[in-house]
């Protein structure tokens, strides 16, 4: 597992620097960079595991439902021009609308799917149809761990492995990466 790497410039538990370490040993900060999108972005800097990318030329699409968090995302984005803010609530009946609307557009690769929102995790992801490289997704909500199941039957599923798993999120990579990854690392 990646643990060793944790480190916070934004995260809240150490995913950015699980992260950082994951997109530079795949080389996904090569150009061009793969789209960032996060599903319950807040106001894109207070916890984010998106920001330290964006901030490293990665384009962002970032969903808040919060209408006063979203109002905090916008003055966010103007300082960054290639986060894309969305005032929406994401739940699986409107996901494959929200990607297609807003990433038909801007096409390219996704290389991290962020879930942190209120609701169902396991039937978010099982909604989508993209398969991003990496997905960090909130499996423990305030002592709630009933998410960690679905979760993790739904990687497996869609052929994805744990690399790490902090106090609130799990990590996951596609096996495709876990299989570079274990070049450059010790992994189980």
């Amino acid at each position: 597992m990646l643990s060793r790497h944790k480190s916070n410039i934004y995260s809240q538990y150490g995913e950015d620097g699980v992260i950082a370490h994951i997109v530079t040993a795949l080389g996904m900060d090569k150009r061009p960079r793969g789209w960032l999108i996060d599903f319950g972005a807040w106001d894109g800097v207070r916890y984010s595991n998106l920001q330290a990318l964006v901030e490293r030329g990665f384009p962002a699409l970032e969903f808040e439902a919060d209408q006063g968090r979203f109002a905090q995302l916008v003055e966010h984005a103007k300082k960054w021009p290639r986060i894309v803010p969305v005032h929406s609530i994401i739940d699986p009946r409107t996901i494959a609308f929200h990607l297609d609307h807003y990433l038909a557009p801007q096409s390219g690769p996704i290389a991290l799917l962020n879930v942190d929102i209120d609701g169902d995790h396991a039937a978010i992801l099982r909604a989508l149809s993209i398969r991003p490289a990496i997905v960090v997704v909130e499996w423990c909500d305030h002592g709630n761990r009933e998410q960690l199941e679905p979760l993790t039957l739904w990687a497996r599923a869609r052929r994805y492995k744990e690399v790490c798993r902090t106090n609130s999120n799990l990590i996951f990579v596609t096996e495709e990466a876990y299989t570079k990854l274990e070049a450059v690392e010790d992994l189980p």
